[in-house]
């Protein structure tokens, strides 16, 4: 059994790898064509052109990763290959000599410069003439002089292809025992005559540990998404969906102060371009957003290294023609995900549609204008951020643009080291939205998407939560409503702000509730949310003392929420709740 290595690091590689691949003489291998100069090549015809340029090298890592990928390990289509019955040109020999009884393995290579160092023989070679046409168990002459002709006996016949997949799949973690991706185990039986598992449990043990180390260090540190992204093994593009579906594990895209909104609210009123950068991108990915980009009254850039990054996702990620799954670890439980072919599909179908769109909407860049930077600066922001997010400040500074980014460390980094400015996602939509370039909804709408997926800092407003109310049916705990509730829970606000919120919305619930039912539920389960706050129970104490002068209520308002709150707080104290 063959396992997936745990650590990001070997991940990259073989990102890294495949980018490479990929981008050999505008080469593209992995698909049912590639692409040369415009003229469309099959499978075969790209890997042979890709094995002429590059060579295969047995002591070289990445000639290994390379061909690993061309046949769609472990992301890509499976390539349809021909199983040769006789020897000709493009196979691999197993031969037995007859006198020693020794195995060999030879390429019949048709390809120019075969390397004999190898095991590859070219078509005029002695041996691949006198095996040429022949069969398994068939004879053949393998040296011949004067004194003695020596003969063997093929044992089998493969496609090059196969036998150069087989030679790295197989050996790899003998040959690079510190860096391989993969490795072999041995699964044994137990006293009872069942698979012992154990080997594969303890690979998603060391991965799973490995990942919430690094989402613990995260949570606790301003690490930017490029960092955490190599350590998990996956580009800052997937990352954004990761984090976004994780809890307790927040984008986090601003610090969410009233100085650090004026200041970026000030950028774009001034503003003539704007890059885009990989985390932005993502987030347009995940709420299905892409009109900003054609909405937007700038013109919107993206470096060539982003343009690729997520291209490089949609290779290695979305082409899966087959049935795959993984096994991972979920609340102390082991459980494989399953994907359905019709599943990828999608999702490369979403993605294929998103890139258009960029390339449609945006000009791309060539990210050259990381050359001005010093050695130090360039190396520094490669390091911490990765080629595509340094690229995009290099852009952002040369042209003077408003850098889009929701990584809160680029932006960070980019404004005090290179006086470049920036934005993020809910800032840019307000602005749009106050511009009138986007319907106040389409802002509503975005801020409460992203309070769901755990965007830090997401700033809710009154409207915010009357909207979230208003698509919920007034439910607290469907879908977006139910995000913008748990806000009022949220020990990262601050208290006295989270008040003065609490007392706007509570003043709206009852006048723009469809029936008082819908508002007491509504109210109540604002209050369960903030007493959980320290200190929480002092404001709602203040909410119930100064209903009338607050809140600007019609009077009979104003009492029923008196009743609601004395209730709530009868009920709470019950069950021990206090005020303090």
């Amino acid at each position: 059994m063959w396992l997936c290595g745990h650590a990001g690091a070997e991940s990259v590689g073989l990102v890294r790898a495949v980018g490479s691949f990929l981008r050999t003489d505008g080469l593209t291998v992995g698909g049912v064509a590639a692409t040369r100069q415009g003229e469309k090549r099959t499978w075969t015809e790209a890997l042979n052109l890709w094995l002429a340029d590059q060579g295969y090298f047995p002591d070289d890592f990445y000639s290994h990763m390379g061909v690993l990928a061309a046949f769609g390990i472990a992301w890509g289509p499976e390539p349809e290959i021909e199983t040769p019955i006789e020897v000709r040109p493009g196979v691999a020999v197993c031969y037995q000599e007859d006198v020693t009884v020794k195995e060999e393995w030879v390429i019949i290579e048709d390809l120019l410069n075969p390397k004999q160092s190898l095991g590859e023989y070219g078509l005029d070679h002695p041996i691949a003439r006198s095996m040429m046409g022949k069969r398994v168990n068939e004879s053949f002459v393998l040296r011949s002089n004067q004194f003695q002709e020596t003969t063997a006996t093929i044992l089998d016949i493969q496609s090059k292809y196969i036998y150069r997949f087989n030679d790295c799949f197989f050996k790899m973690d003998e040959r690079f025992p510190e860096k391989a991706p993969i490795f072999k185990v041995a699964l044994k039986k137990t006293e009872h005559d069942a698979l012992d598992l154990t080997p594969l449990l303890q690979s998603v043990d060391q991965k799973h540990d490995s990942v919430q180390s690094a989402l613990e260090t995260y949570r606790e540190n301003l690490l930017p998404f490029h960092q955490l992204g190599v350590v998990i093994g996956c580009s800052v593009f997937d990352l954004v969906r990761i984090l976004a579906s994780i809890e307790d594990a927040p984008v986090r895209c601003c610090q969410g102060n009233q100085q650090e909104y004026a200041d970026t609210l000030s950028s774009l009123r001034t503003a003539k371009t704007l890059v885009l950068d990989e985390s932005a991108l993502a987030t347009l990915f995940l709420l299905h957003d892409y009109q900003y980009l054609f909405e937007v009254p700038f013109e919107c850039i993206v470096s060539e290294g982003t343009l690729q990054s997520i291209s490089d996702v949609l290779f290695l990620r979305m082409q899966s023609d087959r049935n795959t799954g993984f096994l991972t670890k979920i609340d102390g439980k082991y459980v494989f995900i399953r994907h359905t072919k019709e599943e990828l599909e999608e999702r490369r179908r979403l993605l294929e549609t998103f890139l258009s769109v960029i390339k449609k909407a945006c000009t791309i860049k060539p990210g050259t204008a990381l050359a001005s930077f010093s050695k130090p600066d360039r190396e520094q922001l490669i390091d911490l951020f990765g080629q595509a997010a340094a690229e995009s400040v290099a852009l952002a500074k040369a042209n003077g643009s408003v850098l889009w980014t929701d990584d809160l460390t680029v932006g960070g980094v980019a404004a005090t080291m290179q006086g470049v400015k920036r934005t993020w996602t809910q800032a840019l939509t307000l602005w749009l939205a106050d511009q009138g370039y986007v319907p106040n909804d389409c802002y509503l709408l975005t801020s409460t998407k992203l309070l769901k997926y755990g965007y830090f800092w997401t700033q809710v407003n009154t409207p915010m939560v009357m909207f979230a109310a208003d698509k919920a049916k007034w439910k607290p705990k469907n879908d977006l409503l139910s995000y913008v509730v748990s806000h009022f829970g949220n020990p990262e606000a601050n208290l006295t702000g989270l008040g003065m919120l609490t007392i706007q919305v509570l003043g709206q619930v009852w006048n723009i509730a469809p029936d008082g039912n819908s508002a007491q539920y509504l109210v109540s389960c604002i209050l369960d949310k903030i007493a959980t706050r320290k200190g929480g129970g002092w404001i709602i104490s203040l909410i119930y003392n100064a209903a009338n002068r607050l809140m600007n209520m019609h009077p009979k308002n104003a009492e029923k929420l008196r009743l609601v709150i004395a209730t709530w707080f009868d009920n709470m104290q019950k069950s021990g709740f206090t005020i303090g």
